[in-house]
């Protein structure tokens, strides 16, 4: 199984990443894939990283929708 794994908008990922960090990023469930170039949702959110894994190169951004709710989690590669 293949994971895709969404692109930060902002910061530059990299070994510079640190904890506490703010990401600004269109989360990945927003993606329209049947129409690559239109967003299901066009909402961009802000997400503080709370987990860097330096052997496989990947850090978790936890987030909130701007209406409020549950926290969600996204995964950058750097």
């Amino acid at each position: 199984m293949t994971t895709t794994m969404s692109r930060p908008i902002t910061g530059d990922g990299g070994d510079q990443t640190e904890i506490g960090d703010l990401k600004t990023f269109a989360p990945h469930g927003f993606y329209n894939f049947e129409n690559p170039q239109q967003m299901r949702a066009a909402v961009k959110v802000t997400g503080t990283v709370v987990e860097i894994h330096q052997a496989h190169r990947w850090y978790r951004v936890r987030y909130q929708l701007p209406e409020g709710g549950p926290y969600y989690y996204e995964c950058f590669k750097f």
